[in-house]
């Protein structure tokens, strides 16, 4: 599998941002995408509506206008997937408390969807059963859209290929018995995804695995995808740096793109290196007793 081209073309297709607001009822809406499986939606719901009624879940697909109204959504997957890490940011994220993790596994958060957890060390599937989950998910039989998270980066399996090994494997391929690595599984999964978020700088900007002189060719998610790549909803390549990143900015960064998924908020505003601005928009010596001292050179 080559990487050549892929600090800004990146061997993703090129999708449109596709989103777009219905007249009729102000739910978003967006092409229909094969990669996105099963959406649950609700009849007649408005979501810019208080006082719209419920109505009778649904499962249906397509529309006329060959669209799909997206909002509200019963349920998300998050397919948390690995490359060159030491689970650190995972780590992390379980200390956060803005929202708190299990209260977005438990779907008690107002607004956003119960999110379906798929997560190569905390999940209680494993081997075959874990992987069979991304098949699924390539196939678009999933029953919700997917959330791709990335922890780690991202290793050039062109550079290993070359004597015949890979850098990192994810399952095997059950018709042939080849080793499917997880770079595969990107290239598979991230066109079809509702949103690609990338966690820690390993994963954001290469990290440690990228310094100069590391056989791997390591790259971050942004270099891997490219700068102009959106999701099957339009979202750009979403970065969560900090080694190990703050818990509470993945987690924010996670509900608030949930939210905008869910047909319930704007797209949120991300800054020229795909960080959330809000949380990414200054540094932290603005904030520190002591950067008065800093700025008089003490």
């Amino acid at each position: 599998m080559s990487t050549e081209g892929h600090a800004g073309g990146g061997p993703v297709a090129r999708q449109a941002n596709n989103t777009a607001i219905s007249e009729e009822t102000g739910a978003w809406k967006l092409e229909l995408n094969p990669g996105l499986g099963s959406v649950e939606l609700i009849d007649g719901y408005d979501p810019f509506d208080p006082f719209s009624p419920i109505g009778i879940r649904s499962r249906v697909l397509e529309e006329p206008d060959d669209v799909i109204s997206i909002g509200p959504l019963k349920k998300i997957y998050l397919l948390w997937m690995v490359g060159a890490s030491c689970d650190g940011c995972s780590v992390a994220v379980t200390g956060g408390t803005h929202p708190r993790v299990e209260h977005l596994l438990a779907g008690v958060i107002p607004g956003l969807p119960r999110v379906e957890l798929v997560h190569t060390v905390v999940s209680t599937e494993s081997g075959p059963e874990w992987v069979h989950n991304l098949f699924m998910a390539e196939r678009g039989e999933l029953d919700a859209p997917y959330v791709i998270t990335w922890e780690g980066s991202i290793m050039d399996e062109s550079v290993a290929s070359k004597t015949g090994g890979y850098w990192m494997g994810l399952g095997d391929d059950p018709q042939t018995g080849r080793q499917i690595t997880s770079l595969e599984w990107l290239d598979r999964l991230a066109p079809g995804a509702a949103a690609v978020i990338a966690i820690g700088t390993c994963a954001t900007w290469g990290g440690i695995p990228a310094s100069k002189g590391n056989p791997t060719n390591a790259m971050g998610m942004m270099d891997y995808l490219g700068r102009d790549y959106r999701s099957a909803f339009g979202v750009p390549v979403v970065n969560i740096p900090g080694c190990a990143p703050i818990g509470d900015n993945y987690l924010e960064t996670a509900a608030a793109t949930l939210l905008f998924l869910n047909g319930l908020g704007p797209l949120p505003e991300f800054d020229e290196l795909g960080r959330p601005a809000w949380l990414f928009g200054e540094t932290v010596h603005r904030h520190c007793p002591r950067g008065g001292y800093y700025e008089e050179g003490v």
